[in-house]
């Protein structure tokens, strides 16, 4: 299930940063949104760096026109339950 979520995450990949805006984000991933161009491949490990929620590893899973989709290496991490919108209920992760 994803969820609604708002804010600019940090993706740290090699010597690169890029600040996506954050489209929606799940136990095990999140979606960013792609702004300009960006050079990121499918498969490549990275860190996200969420609001608040420090970073989490992920691994580039799906490359759009408009958006990204990341994995997280730690199926849900600590972090993002805070990062996802308070005004949606949560599931406990199984």
């Amino acid at each position: 299930m994803r969820y609604r979520a708002r804010g600019i995450a940090t993706v740290l990949h090699g010597s690169h940063q890029l600040d996506l805006p954050v489209l929606d984000v799940s136990w095990t991933g999140i979606s960013l949104g792609a702004v300009g161009p960006t050079r990121l491949e499918a498969g490549g490990a990275c860190t996200i760096v969420l609001p608040g929620a420090g970073g989490q590893d992920a691994r580039l899973v799906g490359v759009r026109p408009q958006s990204f989709g990341f994995q997280f290496l730690t199926p849900g991490p600590e972090g993002v339950r805070w990062f996802i919108d308070p005004s949606v209920s949560l599931p406990e992760p199984k």
